[in-house]
Parts: structure tokens; sequence; C-alpha cells
């Protein structure tokens, strides 16, 4: 019995894999990296965050887009024991919202078509980013810091400010 049903989860795998191929939602390419490459992107993405606001250039913008758009709730789960943290989509999440805020602001916005597809690139990223963070708060609520729970709630901000 078990034979057979691993035989039905392979070929359902497969399927998926083709649905998602061609359907251009490839499954990430971090789903088959080792602990320590994704450790290595983890903590690029902190070391990004912890330089003061610098200009980024726009290729390594174009490089951590694809890296936002191919993040998924398996890899922030897989970070969870090595980082010892439960929210591990954060890092990405903070920076995604930093380059969105550069791109935007940057001064070729409205004539470069590279700079509005790499935005569009980023509002995707952090749409999933987003959707990763309210799945892993639904699941670890009382650890989630007051800040990132702000970030995760798209309506009116005025509700946390301080009195």
């Amino acid at each position: 019995m078990s034979e057979l049903l691993e035989a039905r989860v392979r070929i359902l795998e497969q399927q998926v894999e083709f649905l998602l191929k061609l359907n251009g939602l490839n499954i990430s390419e971090f789903r088959s990296v080792d602990d320590s490459t994704l450790l290595s992107v983890y903590r690029d993405a902190v070391q990004l965050l912890g330089l003061s606001e610098q200009r980024i250039d726009l290729e390594i913008i174009e490089n951590w887009s694809n890296v936002f758009l191919q993040l998924s709730e398996i890899e922030m789960i897989r970070l969870q024991p090595i980082v010892e943290l439960k929210h591990t989509w954060e890092p990405f999440y903070l920076l995604c919202l930093r380059m969105m805020t550069f791109v935007r602001t940057h001064p070729k916005i409205d004539v470069s078509v590279r700079t509005q597809h790499l935005y569009a690139a980023l509002e995707k990223g952090i749409r999933g980013l987003r959707a990763i963070g309210a799945i892993m708060l639904k699941r670890n609520p009382d650890t989630i810091p007051r800040k990132a729970q702000v970030l995760l709630e798209p309506d009116d901000l005025k509700m946390h400010l301080k009195k």
C-alpha cells in the first residue's frame, strides 16, 4: 500500500510542477538549496538592512527582486531553527519595502521602463512576503514584534500611534 501511495504522490508532484511551469509559477530555486546557502541569503538580507540609507544599485535591487519572488513559507520555516527566530520573513519584508521606496523615488521612475518593471516586481514580491508574514503571524502570534504587526496591517495605521 505504501508503494502505491508514494507513486501517487510522486505523480501528483510531477503534475503540479508541470502546471506551475506552464503558468509561469515555477517553484522556488531555494527549495533545493542546502541550509548554509539559505542562511547566507538570510544574512545578506539582514546585512543590507543594517546599512544606512545608502543608495542601492539597481542591479542589486533586480537580483533581490528575484529572491523576493521566489521565497515561500517553506524557506522561512527551514530558516527558523537555523537562526532561532520564528519570524524569519521580517528582514526580507523590510528589505523589500526599503528597496520599493528607493525605486519609487528614483529620478528615472517616470521615464525608465526598466525602473517601472523593477518596481512592479518588488510590488509582487512584497505581496508574497506579506502573505508569508500573515501566515507566520497566525502560527506564532505571541512572538512577533509590534513593528511587524503594524506592517502587516494594510488598513488604518493611526490606531497604532501612541497618544
